[in-house]
């Protein structure tokens, strides 16, 4: 019975290996593509590029090594008439595997694959997908089909909802280098910590994970708003507090 596991268990991941895109096969960053370096105050870590293919597609990539681990990831993305992604691709390897992602709206009916999960939601109304991985030109995605609603709120897949709210006006630089910058802070409300902490289990995760047992996330909106301060003031908390109070953020426990 062992053999049989351990075969079966070396067959899997084998399968999973060949599944994998590999790093030179990834998308590449053409010159006029933004650069960004990922650094920390222990140096240089990785770099992400974003840039819109000639075919309209908005594209990403990203290639960090985090004390060992290794992440080399692709996105692709087209948005829809109404402004928010209609199809997301994602490629590549993580320390935890394939990172191989997608989504699409056909029909009136959204889908999505990522490593954790797979589901269908109706789609009637604007709705941003939140990928389980990908580069960081997907959160990038995200704030700016936030920031251009109207009413800076903006429904979330596969579950949720975001608001973006005004923090305070700031003028910097002098002279003719001034710069006017309006600084605002971007909340969901069933995973807000858990976004503003950049843990390692995503807005959607959070979502996914205690969608069958929650409430409706407006019902208890207020209670978090008062708990929140308090909880969550402390940054340096561990992401493992942020996942296990946002699997209990309205769920009564």
């Amino acid at each position: 019975m062992h053999r049989i596991l351990v075969s079966v268990w070396l067959t899997a991941a084998v399968a999973s290996a060949l599944a994998q895109v590999p790093a030179a096969e990834l998308a590449k960053p053409p010159a006029n593509a933004r650069h960004f370096v990922i650094q920390s105050t222990g140096g240089k870590h990785g770099d992400s590029w974003s840039w819109v293919a000639a075919d309209g597609s908005r594209m990403g990539r990203e290639s960090m090594n985090l004390r060992g681990q290794v992440f080399e990831l692709d996105s692709s993305g087209k948005a829809g008439g109404d402004g928010v992604p209609s199809a997301i691709t994602i490629r590549g390897v993580t320390p935890q595997g394939d990172a191989a992602e997608t989504f699409t709206i056909r029909g009136g009916t959204a889908g999505w694959k990522s490593p954790i999960d797979a589901g269908t939601a109706s789609y009637s109304v604007p709705a941003f997908y939140v990928s389980q991985g990908g580069p960081i030109d997907m959160t990038a995605w995200f704030l700016e089909a936030l920031l251009t609603r109207p009413d800076k709120s903006l429904d979330l897949l596969p579950g949720g909802k975001a608001r973006a709210a005004k923090l305070v006006d700031l003028e910097v630089g002098t002279g003719a280098a001034t710069h006017e910058l309006t600084i605002r802070s971007a909340r969901t409300l069933n995973a807000a910590r858990c976004m503003d902490l950049q843990s390692s289990i995503s807005v959607a995760q959070c979502h996914r994970r205690r969608r069958s047992q929650s409430p409706d996330p407006e019902d208890c909106a207020e209670t978090r708003e008062n708990r929140e301060q308090r909880e969550w003031s402390n940054v340096s908390k561990p992401a493992a507090i942020c996942r296990e109070r946002c699997y209990e953020e309205c769920s009564g426990d």
